[in-house]
């Protein structure tokens, strides 16, 4: 059951020179170092957008993966002008330090402030100091209020699977940022109930709520919080919590046949947002795809259906124009 629960990726080094180098042949990119407020490296690829377009992409990596595995999304959103950076959380192959739910907040906000202030691309509702960099607008005090869209500017987080963790995290802290949530989970204590519930061992499938919420608890302790980032403190990993808080757009994938990640989760993420909007009802900037026939892990891009929802969504929240091309 720990295995199920900590975060576990490539150990460090073992990623093959051959597979890099294949990579990074089938998506031209610059491998760079993004530095983090607590003094670690974290390994990233960065591409810039297309001449003419301003909009940049975070993507996050789920678990037992690192930032090249996700190529197919850098591919996606290249196509359609963006720039893209692809980080590894740290304790990953590749960044340095452990992995925690603190450590990946912080690996939240260092890929933010890359893209924000080395890589230049704007960004709305946020503070940036000279001498600080990056503010979260929860330490400013600043009340983010949701301009007209503005084609081509700005800057989407896209979370897959535990990844959806750090780009709600990084829209919670920086209320300027588009989210979206790809086959996530509403915490960490259900979806280990998800996980132990769909195991094919009697013993295990039946092991105590109680004693799962306990054991979570002490894996994902609460109220933890760093000073070098005092705008958020750990929660479980709570991203219906923080999904209330959300003012950018937010968009929620789920997979028709996920067994860890239920489409109830992608429900309730979208009723969290729902409630918590300034804008409320129909005009809250929140949309849905489910992907036909896809287990975990599937790509909204090999859907047609989704890939043609999330495009349009894209271009509601102004980060494309209605001339984009498919």
């Amino acid at each position: 059951m720990q295995d199920m629960l900590d975060f576990k990726g490539y150990p460090q080094g073992t990623l093959a020179s051959e597979w890099r180098d294949e990579q990074l042949r089938a998506w031209p990119c610059e491998p760079c170092t993004v530095a983090t407020l607590d003094k670690r490296k974290l390994e990233g690829f960065w591409r810039p957008p297309i001449q003419g377009h301003q909009g940049a992409v975070i993507v996050f990596h789920p678990n037992f993966a690192v930032a090249l595995d996700m190529i197919r999304y850098g591919r996606w959103y290249s196509k359609h002008g963006f720039g893209v950076l692809l980080v590894t959380m740290g304790g990953y192959s590749g960044s340095e330090g452990d992995t925690s739910e603190l450590t990946a907040y912080i690996d939240a906000h260092a890929a933010l402030q890359h893209v924000h202030v080395q890589r230049g691309i704007p960004l709305k509702g946020i503070t940036h100091h000279p001498h600080f960099g990056l503010i979260p607008a929860h330490i400013r005090g600043i009340r983010f209020i949701m301009a007209d869209p503005d084609p081509d500017l700005g800057i989407l987080c896209h979370g897959v699977s535990i990844g959806g963790a750090l780009a709600t995290a990084a829209a919670y802290l920086h209320p300027g940022v588009h989210c979206t949530v790809d086959q996530t989970f509403v915490n960490t204590r259900e979806v280990a109930e998800e996980l132990i519930g769909s195991q094919p061992d009697y013993w295990i499938r039946n092991i105590p709520t109680w004693l799962i919420r306990g054991f979570v608890e002490t894996v994902f302790p609460h109220g933890v919080q760093d000073t070098n980032l005092p705008g958020i403190t750990t929660d479980g990993m709570d991203n219906e919590l923080k999904a209330r808080s959300l003012k950018g757009g937010y968009f929620v994938i789920s997979a028709q046949k996920d067994m860890m990640m239920p489409p109830t989760f992608a429900t309730r993420l979208i009723e969290a947002y729902m409630e918590g909007s300034e804008l409320g009802g129909d005009d809250a900037i929140v949309r849905y795809t489910c992907i036909e026939r896809g287990g975990h892990g599937a790509f909204f891009g090999d859907n047609r259906r989704s890939e043609m929802v999330y495009v349009e969504y894209l271009r509601a929240i102004g980060l494309l124009s209605k001339e984009a091309y498919m």
